[in-house]
């Protein structure tokens, strides 16, 4: 499936000193550690969590899908729609109908009194979040392994996607994004077993049924997609390229499992829509409660017109928001989307060049491109999981030229340790911070404040608990260098090296001039980390 350049490459051998099944273990261990190892502080209250969070227990509790009993009960929220006389979240559904079984369960040990608004959110976080966190993980690993890409590169850009990126916090937030990313990769899975994206897979088609079982597989993680984001319905139509780009005769039965699969949740979607806010396809967005979040959202669609020159430079090379510092490798990714079309299948890499120019150009236009409160492009996280395969294929295709291979280990390597520096600390910084290390981070390391985290259910919150998550990044900074793989010593300490390099930036910024200072920001993060009363 990929051309390889060159003869000779010191990164292509087998895996020796683990079998595959030990190996993907031990790296899902590793990575399930770091996903649930810190999270926000219980004092302070995220909207976007809270408003799904909302319907959910609405659901459970009350049988409507209106929030006004759980806004009586748990405290007004930012997130907000209205109509009919009832309140409404201003969020798709998809997440919040995912979190219903997950929280209907512990509502058979417990009366719902038993719950406060940070139980219901944690509990949604680890037993629904994580988990879908980690399977994001899994099925991109699948997936790279069917695109024929070798197991050190499969290691590294699962790593980068997982650890290096958004994803090591919004993975494991009660957000949509994430969901979205996760089903996206899964999608493109079950397509690659239908026989549709990957001719060597042609043979797990043959069984009719396995291959209609598989198309419907994907109809439904696309139809997921656009039931969890409003702005993922075009991408749920988008995934389904792949059919409509095959020269065979059967490409309209396979579009109809394709659509079969998906239709469950477009139902879903229009009639929650119907029921919600008067229409099929009327939105909440429409319906916004707050002169501020109709300024916001409340004109163009959902608040995006056309593209902004500072969203898009802001996007792409901010501190803060941008790709190349907060996720390099899916920044790779999105160089390698322009070389990749020769190694990879016309329909697989027509999805991911039509998905990512849509999320750039949306989020682009959008008046809150930024995201609000938060660390990373946030609103691009849904194709971060496309942008790795991408950097993967270009990786393998490219991997006897060295200094490719000690690229893409390097973004990897600077990513992981660059999300996990701020996640520690504070994972949703406000916005007008542009410099997340010395705005944020590394004061708060002197000061010697972490966020909860594991390692704080067996000693005080303290700066002790960096030890923990310190080990965590020492194992996969170790893996993403090259231990345990033929990996020549010098182009792992090449890699480290860059990696090096590219941090330096950001550690020498000079803190952001602005309303919220270091000092102001620091005492109101000891206010938080002294209200902490115990880690959950």
């Amino acid at each position: 499936m990929l051309e390889t350049r060159g003869a000779r490459c010191d990164d292509c051998a087998p895996m020796r000193s683990l079998d595959r099944r030990t190996r993907d273990a031990l790296l899902c261990g590793l990575v399930l550690c770091q996903l649930a190892y810190s999270w926000m502080y219980s004092a302070i209250s995220v909207p976007n969590e809270r408003t799904r969070m909302y319907l959910t227990v609405a659901l459970v509790d009350h049988g409507t899908f209106a929030i006004d009993a759980p806004l009586q009960r748990f405290g007004r929220v930012y997130d907000l729609a209205r109509f009919g006389g009832h309140y409404y979240t201003d969020k798709a559904p998809g997440a919040s109908l995912l979190a219903v079984p997950v929280y209907a369960l512990a509502r058979l040990t417990q009366p719902a009194a038993a719950f406060s608004a940070n139980d219901v959110i944690n509990l949604v976080r680890t037993y629904l979040m994580l988990p879908i966190a980690l399977l994001g993980f899994i099925v991109l690993r699948s997936l790279l392994r069917a695109l024929k890409v070798s197991e050190p590169s499969v290691d590294v850009c699962s790593l980068g996607f997982s650890l290096g990126s958004p994803m090591l916090h919004y993975g494991a937030a009660f957000y949509g994004h994430a969901l979205v990313a996760v089903a996206a990769l899964g999608c493109l899975r079950c397509l690659a077993w239908a026989g549709v994206l990957l001719p060597a897979d042609a043979d797990a088609g043959s069984s009719w049924r396995r291959r209609a079982a598989a198309l419907l597989g994907a109809g439904a993680c696309a139809g997921f997609c656009g039931l969890a984001e409003y702005q993922a319905v075009v991408l749920a139509g988008l995934l389904g390229l792949p059919l409509l780009l095959r020269c065979t005769r059967a490409w309209l039965p396979d579009l109809g499992c394709f659509a079969l699969g998906a239709l469950p949740f477009a139902i879903t979607l229009l009639a929650y829509n119907a029921r919600a806010f008067g229409g099929p396809f009327a939105l909440s967005y429409q319906h916004l409660v707050g002169e501020s979040l109709q300024d916001l959202h409340g004109y163009g669609l959902a608040g995006a017109t056309h593209p902004q020159w500072g969203a898009l430079t802001g996007l792409l090379f901010s501190q803060h928001r941008g790709l190349l510092f907060t996720a390099p490798l899916a920044a790779l990714g999105l160089v390698a989307t322009t070389l990749c079309q020769r190694w990879l299948p016309r329909a697989l890499w027509s999805v991911i060049g039509t998905a990512t120019l849509y999320f750039v150009l949306i989020v682009a236009s959008s008046s809150v491109w930024y995201g609000g409160w938060g660390f990373g492009p946030r609103l691009l996280v849904p194709v971060l999981g496309l942008l790795a395969i991408a950097a993967a294929v270009t990786m393998e295709a490219l991997r006897a030229y060295t200094i490719i291979p000690v690229l893409v280990r390097a973004s990897v390597i600077a990513g992981m340790i660059y999300q996990q520096l701020v996640h520690v600390t504070f994972a949703e910084l406000p916005p007008e911070f542009a410099h997340p290390l010395a705005d944020s981070a590394l004061p708060l390391l002197r000061a010697g404040m972490a966020a909860p985290n594991l390692a704080c259910k067996l000693l005080p919150l303290s700066a002790a608990n960096w030890l923990g998550a310190g080990l965590l990044l020492a194992c996969t900074v170790a893996i993403a260098s090259g231990v345990g793989t033929p990996l020549r010593m010098r182009t792992r300490w090449a890699s480290l090296s860059v990696a090096a390099l590219c941090l330096i930036p950001l550690f020498v910024a000079a803190p952001t001039d602005g309303d919220v200072g270091v000092a102001k920001w620091q005492r109101q993060v000891q206010s938080w980390h002294g209200a902490e009363e115990r880690c959950r």
